[in-house]
């Protein structure tokens, strides 16, 4: 289908165009505009018509100039590091798609331009807000963040070894602070175990699931159980082990000695008689 512009517009050589809409950030308790996502306009071979950055000033809204429009087929592409575009506008197409350098951009049928209140511009607003649901194209971050806090008596464990590991081997690793915790962002959303280890405590590990935001996993240490023996452990039973080996040894050193000395003195009496 053939993009056409008002029939009152100006010269197309000397003709702005404008894509105007938002971005909306998916949440459970409500979507909100996004920051950062690039929003890129193409012609049907793929180059770029025009790109705009969306701010939170803005509230996720993207304002796209460009000066030509192509003789067959719009696309629409969105990235954002550690996003993925979960729903479209309606002026959008999830079947009619081109692949581009950052991923996937999708068929935008727009028949009429408006008039702006620039002159030489022609603009079609896609969505007016963020509030449009139907209109707004809507992203979702693809990882999440743990916090880990360490326990013990009440007081957090400083120093603590932290191991997050995904099934497929991968895995982070991290130390608790001085309140006992520690943040792991960039993480893949799926499963993973979590695994904390500290000098003088039983290992722990539990099993999470990281989805977008922050999960947090509390650990209540466990001391060590000590093994003992004839009611000491190990260190002061060596003590004991030492002394008794000393005082035996003491003991056996003065033994012989008598017996040294009884011989002797058994010998004289020999060479005297």
């Amino acid at each position: 289908m053939t993009l056409l512009e008002d029939s009152d517009s100006t010269d197309a050589a000397s003709t702005t165009y404008r894509i105007t809409g938002y971005v909306n950030e998916e949440f459970s308790s409500g979507n909100i505009g996004l920051k950062g996502a690039v929003v890129t306009i193409y012609d049907e071979t793929g180059d770029p018509l025009g790109v705009c950055t969306t701010s939170s000033a803005d509230a996720g809204r993207f304002k796209i100039d460009f000066d030509r429009i192509p003789v067959s087929k719009m696309y629409i592409g969105f990235s954002l590091a550690e996003y993925d575009l979960r729903s479209i506008s309606s002026y959008a197409s999830e079947i009619d798609t081109i692949t581009v350098a950052t991923g996937t951009a999708y068929r935008l049928s727009i028949t009429t331009w408006s008039a702006s209140s620039e002159d030489n511009v022609r603009e079609c607003l896609i969505t007016s807000s963020t509030a449009d649901g139907l209109n707004c194209f809507t992203m979702a971050t693809t990882t999440g963040t743990v916090t880990v806090y360490v326990n013990y008596g009440g007081q957090g464990v400083r120093g603590a070894n932290i191991e997050i590991s995904a099934d497929d081997g991968r895995s982070i690793h991290g130390k608790t602070d001085g309140s006992g915790g520690c943040t792991i962002s960039g993480l893949t959303i799926g499963a993973y175990t979590i695994k904390v280890s500290a000098d003088g405590f039983e290992s722990e590990k539990k099993d999470i699931v990281v989805t977008k935001g922050t999960a947090t996993s509390i650990f209540e240490m466990t001391e060590k159980t000590h093994a003992t023996y004839l009611g000491m452990d190990l260190v002061h039973f060596l003590m004991f082990i030492g002394i008794i080996l000393g005082l035996s040894l003491a003991l056996c050193a003065r033994i012989l000695y008598h017996r040294v000395g009884r011989t002797k003195i058994d010998e004289e009496d020999l060479k005297g008689e």
